[in-house]
């Protein structure tokens, strides 16, 4: 549901820091207009959908995109997830990964391990795999981003 009164959140980004260099990094990702797409609360416990574990499933592939990444807790609300990244060394490799709508083999690109590329890679595998569980699972549909 939107909330057209709803304020503006204040960025919790410092903004003298440097977020592509390696270090522990706290995210939360929330859905687009708080949308509770991942499973309800009941007496305390979270309890997940199938979008859920599709987004549990996809965070623990994060270093099999990205080799200097590592990943420690995680935990997935309804509409919203709280993870900790850590980035290893940026510059000592390139993650590679595949162009979206290409063949296995055909070219692919290289991007360097930064938070910032980590995120948006999650995002984007996330958001795809959402789409099509929408079409086949008939999972809750979303506007605009996920």
């Amino acid at each position: 549901m939107f909330y057209p009164m709803q304020p503006k959140r204040k960025s919790q980004r410092k903004q003298s820091y440097d977020y592509s260099q390696p270090g522990y990094y706290a995210v939360t990702i929330c859905t687009q207009n708080r949308s509770c797409l991942f499973g309800t609360i009941d007496n305390g416990d979270m309890l997940l959908n199938d979008a859920s574990r599709m987004i549990d499933n996809t965070w623990y592939e994060i270093p099999g995109h990205f080799p200097n990444v590592e990943l420690d807790v995680m935990q997935i609300m309804p509409n919203h997830l709280h993870g900790i990244i850590v980035v290893r060394d940026v510059g000592a490799d390139l993650c590679v990964r595949p162009n979206p709508g290409i063949e296995d083999g055909q070219t692919q690109r290289s991007v360097p391990t930064t938070l910032s590329n980590v995120i948006k890679q999650f995002k984007m595998l996330t958001t795809k795999q959402y789409i099509d569980g929408v079409h086949t699972y008939g999972w809750r549909s979303f506007s605009g981003k996920l």
